[in-house]
């Protein structure tokens, strides 16, 4: 899981970087507009926090994970065709939607797998991360903050190379993590306290 999560980390550092500059520089939006869009999503994840926490807590969390993973490909697509100020407000509150549900699972299930004894241990090494999309990515662990260094430190390239590459990229990654995500990650049956 954690080598899932630390590559699903080094792809969303692939765009991390670069949101606000498409969004200004190719959709048009101004930056205090860019910064409404992170305001409106910030909302959607204040009132979705706990609700989503809960829904979390009651089903499979590597099923809400890796379906998660898999619609946010198609969210990242989407935003290589956003042209308004008003598709992108839309889709920030979608992506939001699916990051409120897609990151308590992930930690909750390294929680949950992890021991106790070996959780400190565990987590600074292989640890992993989160992605927030139209956000960017988290590494914790020296795996994570590797992989999150890696991708930040090539993204500037495969930007100016295409424009549209980092999220190419992204999209098609989250769409195989979030499949190997169903088929490879087990829910414990009990969780470790």
């Amino acid at each position: 899981m954690s080598f899932l999560v630390s590559f699903a980390v080094f792809f969303a550092s692939l765009a991390s970087s670069f949101w606000i500059v498409r969004a200004t520089e190719i959709i048009g939006l101004s930056v205090s507009q860019w910064g409404t869009v992170m305001f409106a999503s910030g909302l959607v994840s204040v009132f979705l926090g706990m609700p989503a926490g809960s829904i979390v807590d009651r089903f499979s969390k590597k099923s809400i994970a890796g379906i998660c993973l898999i619609l946010g490909a198609f969210q990242v697509y989407a935003f290589l065709y956003c042209r308004t100020y008003t598709h992108v407000v839309l889709l920030a509150v979608i992506t939001t939607l699916t990051n409120s549900f897609m990151n308590p699972s992930i930690q909750s299930l390294y929680a949950d797998m992890t021991p106790r004894e070996q959780r400190g241990r565990v987590l600074s090494s292989v640890g992993g991360g989160g992605i927030w999309l139209m956000r960017g990515a988290f590494g914790s662990g020296v795996l994570g903050i590797l992989m999150q260094t890696i991708g930040t430190f090539l993204s500037g390239y495969l930007y100016r190379f295409n424009t549209a590459m980092p999220w190419m990229i992204l999209s098609g990654a989250l769409l195989v993590i979030g499949v190997l995500f169903l088929v490879l990650v087990k829910d414990p049956e009990v969780a470790e306290l």
